[in-house]
């Protein structure tokens, strides 16, 4: 296809993945789209014609797959110490998005008619990726991690009550092992809705599983909006990291004889030294909660994860030091959140003037009416009958 062009560089069919396969990619990609300057590297001129890249309609076969891979490699190894969703600009993460449409400007008409899989004809119409195509993407190496995470989402599928065929469909795909020889491999055919719920059971350390969560459950491909939901997805996960530190704190100092009443007091106090001399009632005042609700139901992220580091810093002098009554344990509290505010002071934050957030109860309820949106309109993959 490209080695009559002048700048092409001959690659050794050795099935093989590595730098110069990457840059092979790329340097396709600069002759396909006219760029003046072949390189096989992404610079402005390469990311501009990115930005121009025209809508594939149905993405049909894994090998492109493969190369949107293969490009998140790259970049990723050239923004190694960013988080995946911010290592490029908002059109350049469109091009490799987790079997997204966008695609190479001329690829669909080469690629199209290369099928050799003919379950690909009869789920024309439905989106679907591929599971293992979707390991990849996800940052898992190995099957027998990620089919962990598979079984959890079909087990999600079941308990949400809605059809597991429907959205998961076994199939197989033969691959060479040497010599000639073949092994078939079991594989899945994916609608979006299993690929949100295999991406909400994965590896949550993985940087790319957020990004997943909130690509598949948006259903779009504008950054603002995905980068909206992993908003949702880190306020929330913050607020269950704080209620666990705040159980944990509870527990420990009910072993160290305080009540229910010392440990109001303590918690309270410790918000004072974290919010610059205002109790708990005067900030849900300031920022309009309602005295029923808990305060850190409207804090921003940023707070949230303030209060939470103070109070695993309390917890772990309370069981290291074996601290004592209400006294011993509230000073310890008191003077953890004020190292926190100090640290975030150094920044030129405040936490007292951070505005209220949405309730976290309406963000909750948002995310559980998406996901039961995302599994009526991901469609169904037609049965083998």
């Amino acid at each position: 296809m490209f080695g009559g062009h002048p700048s092409w560089k001959k690659l050794n069919e050795d099935g093989k993945t590595g730098t110069a396969v990457m840059q092979g990619i790329i340097r396709a990609f600069q002759i396909e789209n006219g760029i003046s300057t072949i390189t096989g590297t992404v610079g402005p001129l390469t990311i501009n014609a990115m930005k121009k890249l025209a809508l594939i309609h149905m993405l049909k076969i894994s090998a492109f797959y493969v190369m949107l891979s293969s490009l998140v490699n790259l970049v990723k190894s050239r923004f190694a110490r960013l988080p995946l969703f911010y290592q490029a600009s908002s059109d350049f993460i469109n091009l490799f998005a987790f079997g997204v449409k966008n695609g190479v400007n001329g690829v669909q008409n080469r690629m199209e008619g290369d099928c050799s899989d003919e379950r690909n004809m009869v789920y024309s119409e439905i989106e679907f990726w591929y599971v293992r195509d979707l390991m990849k993407l996800l940052g898992y190496e190995q099957w027998r991690n990620f089919e962990n995470a598979i079984s959890k989402a079909m087990e999600s599928c079941k308990s949400a009550q809605i059809e597991v065929s429907d959205h998961f469909a076994e199939v197989s795909k033969m691959v060479m092992i040497g010599s000639g020889a073949e092994r078939k491999l079991k594989d899945y055919m994916l609608t979006r809705y299993a690929c949100y719920l295999i991406a909400q059971n994965g590896d949550p350390k993985k940087e790319e599983i957020a990004f997943a969560q909130s690509y598949f459950a948006v259903q779009t491909r504008k950054q603002e909006l995905i980068e909206e939901r992993i908003s949702y997805i880190e306020r929330t996960e913050a607020r269950g990291r704080l209620r666990e530190s705040e159980k944990r704190l509870s527990q420990n100092i009910y072993e160290r004889g305080v009540d229910d009443a010392g440990f109001g007091r303590i918690r309270s106090r410790g918000d004072q030294a974290l919010f610059g001399g205002k109790s708990t009632q005067e900030m849900k005042q300031l920022l309009g909660v309602k005295d029923s609700r808990p305060l850190a139901d409207f804090l921003p992220t940023l707070t949230i994860a303030a209060k939470n580091l103070a109070t695993e810093m309390t917890n772990y002098n309370v069981e290291e030091k074996d601290l004592q009554g209400e006294n011993a344990i509230s000073n310890e509290h008191v003077q953890n959140n004020s190292t926190v505010r100090n640290m975030l002071g150094t920044r030129g934050i405040k936490p007292e003037e951070l505005p209220a957030s949405e309730d976290i109860r309406k963000l909750e309820r948002k995310v559980k009416s998406q996901e039961k949106k995302l599994a009526s309109e991901s469609g169904k993959l037609p049965s083998e009958d």
